[in-house]
């Protein structure tokens, strides 16, 4: 019979993956409920446009998680760059912000439908997956997990010096983390809620 060796592959995820599975983590254990958009909802996180021409960059979103925790009701999302090259020094996100409506779906579609646009960028972000795949966390967060954040990286992004766009280094390869920082995001995301 043959052994099998483990791929360490299978266990090292990029930060966009990292993310998405944070809020799969967090839509189970949360017990939310999913809501789902028809057309992805944009939010504005860069703008290079002039009077010739319009050139904007997006976080979009589709599906939320609406959960309530310590009295309150919150929406939760994963969020995707979109747009143009403006928003290409980001790639993802994860949203959460406190909804004033009530129980009624309608209501809370609308409210969505409403925070989303008009938020200033990044207003609602926890984490925020960067061009090369390091993450920007928001304050509370960042404190909760830095002192383990370097346990949980399994390869920092290599940049190419000799090549850059806008003095940005080119990206050889991209930051990735070990999977099992997914449960840890998670469990000190939800302490924030509670």
């Amino acid at each position: 019979m043959k052994t099998k060796v483990k791929d360490p592959t299978n266990d090292v995820i990029s930060a966009s993956e990292l993310l998405q599975g944070v809020f799969t983590v967090l839509t189970k254990n949360l017990n939310g409920t999913k809501l789902r958009f028809k057309k992805r909802l944009e939010s504005e996180i860069a703008d290079d446009s002039d009077q010739h021409r319009t050139k904007k960059g997006y976080m979009s979103y589709k599906e939320f998680t609406i959960f309530e925790s310590n009295g309150k009701r919150w929406a939760l999302s994963f969020g995707t760059k979109s747009g143009d090259y403006p928003g290409n020094n980001f790639q993802s996100d994860l949203i959460a912000f406190p909804l004033a409506s009530k129980e009624v779906p309608a209501q809370t579609r609308k409210e969505i439908a409403t925070v989303v646009p008009t938020q200033s960028p990044f207003k609602n972000s926890f984490i925020v997956v960067m061009y090369d795949g390091n993450l920007a966390f928001r304050k509370p967060l960042g404190q909760l997990i830095s002192d383990n954040m370097a346990k949980f990286g399994a390869e920092e992004a290599k940049y190419n010096e000799n090549f850059n766009m806008d003095g940005t280094p080119c990206v050889v390869s991209e930051a990735s983390y070990k999977k099992e920082v997914v449960e840890f995001f998670a469990d000190k995301l939800q302490t924030l809620f509670v």
